[in-house]
C-alpha cells in the first residue's frame, strides 16, 4: 500500500460564507452619526471589492481597524469584505496584518453575537492561512454559540474544525467533527454541500478508505456544473484515491482534466501538477517527474502556498533519491522540514521522516537519522496513539452500526407490514366463517348453499395462498435479519486483507478480561513491523504490498497457538498475543516468526522477497489495575519498544522488562530510557 501523501497531497476546503449577507443600505435610522459613517465604510470596501480594487479594500480596512474608530459589528463585517480582498491581491502582509488586527479584537468582545462572527470567520481565513493550530482555537471559541445560529452556519463551523484538526493530524476528533456536522445537516433536512463533501473525501484518504473517498467525490462532481476552483480540487483529490489503489491510467485522465480547468479558470491547480508528477515517477520517467515538481513549486512559491511548498520538496527529494543524487535529495528535504515546522501539517511531516532517514542512511550519516527517528517517534506518539487509533475505528464502526441498523430497521418494518397484512387476511377468514354459518343456519334453499359453499371454498383457498406466502416471506426477511447480524458481527472484528482480528477482537477480548476482573495466565505480548514495507510498495505496487501482508499473517498464524490472538494493529503493524508464555519467551517466538517466513518462499512478480521485520515485546500482567488499563500500557509499550528496535537499524527485538514497582505510565510520549533511569523497567535488546 502506497504512502497516502506520497503525490502532491490533497485538499480540504471552506464552507460557503460564515458571515451573512447585509444588503447595501440595509441601516436602522436610529443609529448614531459615527455608526452611520462606519457602515457607509463597510459599504464602500464592499464597492472597491465589487471592482477588483482588492488591494485598496485591505488598505481603507486597515487604517480603520488600527484607528480603532470602529464598533464590533462593523468591524467584523469590514473584516469579512478586507481579508478575502487581501488574499485576491495575493499580498500576505496585508493578509497578516488583517488577521493579527481581528485576533487582537477577538480578546476584548463580550456579545455572544459578535463572539460567533469573529471566530467563525477566523476559523475559516486561518485555515486558508495555513494556521490550523490557531483556526482550531478560533472554532472552539465559536462553539459555545454554536446552538443560536442556523443549521447551515453550525454544519460549517463543525466541518471546519474538522478540517484542522485533519490537518493537524488529530484524525479522530476530525472524524468525529465532521460526523457532527453531517448529522446537524440531516436533522435539519439538509444537503451537504459539494465541498463538505470534498473535506470528507479528504479525511477518507487520510484514513486510507480510498473507495469511499472517490464516492464521495463523485456524488460532490455530480452536483457541481461547468468549470470550477473546487471542481478542478475534486479532480486532483480523486487522482491520489486512484493512484493508492493502481490504477493509475485512470487518476491521470481525473489529472489531466483537472489542470485543464485550472488553465481555463486562469489558476493553475498546483496539486494536481504534483499528482501528475507522482505518476511519471512511478512509471520511472524521473527527469519528466522533477520537472512537474519543480514546476508545481515555483507555482506555490509565487501565490504564497506555504502549507503546499513543503509537500512539493519532499517529492523533488523523493525523486532526486531515485535518480541517485543523495546530496541534493538531502538538501531539498532539510528545507522540505523546516517548511512542515513553520506551517506544522503534521500528517504530512510524518511522511517525510521515513524517506529523509533512508536517505541519510544512504549517506552514512547515522547520527541525523538517529535524531530524526526520535523526532518520528515524538510525533507519531502524540498524532498516532493507541488512543486516537481506537477512537478511530470505533468512530468507523459506529458509523457502519448505524448504517446497518437502518437497512435492519427496514427490514423490521417490512417484517410489521407483512404481519399487519397476515393479521387482515385472518379476519376475513374469520369475517368469511361467521357468515357461512349464518347462512347455513338461515338458508332454506340447498342451491344458494351449494354456491356460498363453493365461493367460500374458493376465499378459504385464496386466503390460505395468501398466508403461505406471506409466512415465507416474512421467514426469508428474518433469515436476512440473522446473516446480517452474523456479517456485521464478522466484519467488525476481522481484518478484511488479512483475514486477521482488528482492535475491535483485541477490545473484545480485554472487555472480557475486565468482567473477570484479572488475567487468567501469563501473556507474551509482541508487536511486528515489517522491515522495508515502503520500498517493497513503492517496487510492486499496491497489489504486491497486499501479497506481502497476507503472506506475514499467514506465517503468524501458523506460529500462533490455538488459544493465541493475532492481529492486524494498522498498516503493516501486527499484534501477537500469545498465552502462557512470558519475556523470556520473546526470542524463541520471533525466532519461530523469522523461520516461518524464509520457509515460505514469498514471490511477487517473480521476485523471491527477503521479509524481515522489528519488534518490541511486554509481558502481561502489568501491576494490579485493571486488565484494561494494563493492555492499553503494553501496547503504549510495545510500540515504544517496536521503535527502540528500528532505531537500531531493524532487524532487532527489544523486550521490555516490567519491575514489581510498576505504576501506571502517565500521559504523552513514553521515554524508555527515562523509566529506566527511574528503576521501573528493564530493556533488553536483542539483534
Amino acid at each position: 500500500m502506497r504512502r497516502i501523501f506520497a503525490g502532491a497531497g490533497l485538499t480540504m476546503l471552506l464552507l460557503g460564507a460564515t458571515l451573512p449577507s447585509v444588503a447595501h443600505g440595509q441601516v436602522v435610522e436610529t443609529r448614531p452619526p459615527a455608526a452611520d459613517q462606519a457602515v457607509n465604510l463597510v459599504e464602500r470596501a464592499e464597492l472597491l471589492a465589487e471592482d477588483g480594487q482588492h488591494g485598496a479594500v485591505a488598505e481603507l480596512a486597515l487604517e480603520a481597524l488600527e484607528s480603532g474608530s470602529l464598533h464590533a459589528p462593523e468591524a467584523i463585517r469590514l473584516l469579512a469584505v478586507a481579508l478575502p480582498a487581501a488574499r485576491e491581491a495575493r499580498d500576505s502582509d496585508d493578509v497578516e496584518r488583517l488577521l493579527a488586527a481581528a485576533l487582537s479584537m477577538s480578546n476584548s468582545l463580550a456579545d455572544p453575537a459578535d463572539i460567533w462572527r469573529l471566530n467563525a470567520l477566523l476559523t475559516a481565513q486561518l485555515i486558508l492561512q495555513g494556521r490550523f493550530a490557531d483556526a482550531e482555537r478560533a472554532a472552539l471559541a465559536a462553539l459555545p454559540y454554536l446552538d443560536g445560529e442556523p443549521p447551515d452556519r453550525q454544519a460549517a463551523l463543525l466541518n471546519h474544525l474538522g478540517v484542522a484538526r485533519a490537518q493537524q493530524g488529530q484524525l479522530d476528533q476530525a472524524l468525529a467533527d465532521m460526523h457532527r456536522s453531517l448529522s446537524v445537516l440531516e436533522q435539519a433536512g439538509l444537503d451537504p454541500q459539494p465541498a463538505f463533501l470534498m473535506n470528507m473525501a479528504a479525511l477518507s484518504l487520510h484514513l486510507q478508505e480510498f473507495e469511499s473517498s472517490i464516492e464521495l467525490g463523485e456524488r460532490a462532481l455530480g452536483m457541481l456544473e461547468g468549470d470550477s476552483a473546487l471542481a478542478a480540487s475534486l479532480y486532483s483529490n480523486q487522482a491520489v484515491a486512484f493512484i493508492q489503489l493502481d490504477r493509475l491510467d485512470e487518476a491521470e485522465a481525473v489529472l489531466e482534466a483537472s489542470i485543464a480547468m485550472g488553465e481555463r479558470l486562469g489558476a493553475p491547480n498546483t496539486s494536481a501538477i504534483g499528482n501528475l508528477a507522482f505518476i511519471h515517477r512511478e512509471r520511472g520517467e524521473y527527469a519528466l517527474a522533477l520537472e512537474q515538481f519543480n514546476r508545481q513549486l515555483a507555482l506555490d512559491r509565487e501565490s504564497g502556498r506555504t502549507d503546499a511548498q513543503p509537500v512539493a520538496l519532499k517529492n523533488i527529494g523523493q525523486t532526486l533519491m531515485l535518480m541517485g543524487q543523495h546530496e541534493q535529495a538531502a538538501t531539498a528535504f532539510e528545507e522540505s522540514l523546516v517548511g512542515y515546522h513553520d506551517v506544522d501539517v503534521r500528517m504530512r511531516r510524518l511522511e517525510l521522516y521515513p524517506v529523509m532517514i533512508e536517505n541519510l542512511e544512504i549517506l552514512g550519516d547515522f547520527q541525523r537519522a538517529l535524531a530524526l527517528m526520535k523526532e518520528y517517534k515524538e510525533l507519531s506518539d502524540e498524532v498516532i496513539n493507541v488512543e486516537s487509533r481506537e477512537r478511530i475505528a470505533e468512530l468507523q464502526s459506529r458509523v457502519e452500526l448505524e448504517r446497518t441498523e437502518r437497512e435492519l430497521a427496514d427490514l423490521e418494518q417490512r417484517r410489521a407490514q407483512g404481519e399487519q397484512e397476515l393479521a387482515t387476511l385472518s379476519a376475513m377468514r374469520e369475517r368469511d366463517r361467521i357468515f357461512l354459518t349464518a347462512l347455513i343456519l338461515g338458508a332454506t334453499a340447498l342451491a344458494v348453499i351449494a354456491l356460498l359453499l363453493v365461493r367460500t371454498v374458493r376465499l378459504r383457498g385464496k386466503a390460505n395462498r395468501l398466508l403461505s406466502a406471506k409466512n415465507d416471506r416474512i421467514e426469508l426477511q428474518q433469515r436476512e435479519l440473522e446473516t446480517l447480524n452474523r456479517q456485521l458481527e464478522l466484519s467488525s472484528q476481522h481484518d478484511e486483507l488479512t483475514g486477521l482480528g482488528n482492535r475491535r477482537a483485541l477490545r473484545t477480548f480485554v472487555d472480557a478480561l475486565d468482567a473477570a476482573g484479572r488475567w487468567p495466565e501469563p501473556y507474551l505480548l509482541l508487536l511486528f513491523d515489517l522491515d522495508h514495507f515502503k520500498a517493497i510498495n513503492d517496487r510492486h505496487g499496491h497489489e504486491g504490498g497486499d501479497q506481502v501482508l497476507i503472506a506475514f499473517a499467514d506465517a503468524l498464524s501458523r506460529c500462533a497457538a490455538e488459544n493465541d490472538l493475532v492481529v492486524r494493529w494498522g498498516g503493516e503493524e501486527f499484534l501477537w498475543l500469545a498465552g502462557e508464555r512470558g519475556i523470556d519467551d520473546a526470542v524463541d517466538q520471533s525466532r519461530r516468526l523469522q523461520a516461518a517466513l524464509d520457509e515460505a518462499q514469498i514471490q511477487v512478480d517473480g521476485s523471491k522477497i527477503d521479509l524481515g521485520f522489528s519488534a518490541g515485546g511486554v509481558a502481561l500482567p502489568l501491576g494490579l489495575s485493571a486488565p484494561g488499563e494494563q493492555m492499553r500500557d503494553a501496547t503504549r509499550l510495545a510500540d515504544a519498544a517496536l521503535y527502540e528496535a528500528k532505531a537500531r537499524g531493524r532487524g532487532c527485538l527489544v523486550m521490555i522488562r516490567t519491575k514489581p514497582n510498576w505504576q501506571a505510565l502517565p500521559e504523552g510520549a513514553v521515554d524508555l530510557s527515562c523509566l529506566a533511569e527511574q528503576g521501573v523497567l528493564g530493556l533488553d535488546r536483542r539483534l
